[in-house]
Order: structure tokens, then sequence, then C-alpha cells
């Protein structure tokens, strides 16, 4: 019974590993690269390069604010 569960357990986790997140690293040529961030807080606001490329969403004060970044 007890090695049932444990293998039971095992197979489990192997299979939940399936699922997990990628991360992917873009690096575009230095100088030949732009990129941008957009948010619905300040739609108009300029942010500069960013190091992060994100894909947010997020509540302010109590309204829903998406961030999106482009390169």
């Amino acid at each position: 019974m007890k090695k049932e569960l444990l293998l039971s357990l095992i197979v489990c986790f192997c299979i939940s590993d399936l699922f997990a997140q990628v991360t992917v690293t873009l690096k575009p040529v230095a100088g030949a690269g732009k990129d941008a961030s957009v948010t619905t807080q300040v739609p108009t606001a300029n942010y500069g390069n960013l190091v992060d490329f994100e894909g947010i969403t997020w509540t302010c004060q109590s309204i829903l604010c998406n961030g999106r970044s482009m390169i």
C-alpha cells in the first residue's frame, strides 16, 4: 500500500512538471533594438528603456490595470 502511494505521488509530481512555466530570453542587437512599455494606469507616460519585458495585470486602487512591454 505504501509503495503504491509513493509511486502514485512520484507519477503525479512528474506529470505536474510537464505544465511548468517556460522562460524565454529575448536579446535584440545592441543599439538596433527599441522597446516600450504601455500601461492602462498612465497611458501617455514614457518609461524610456526598461530592463523588464512584462505582461501584467493588477489593481490600482480597486481599478483593473494592465501593463505590456513591446520590442
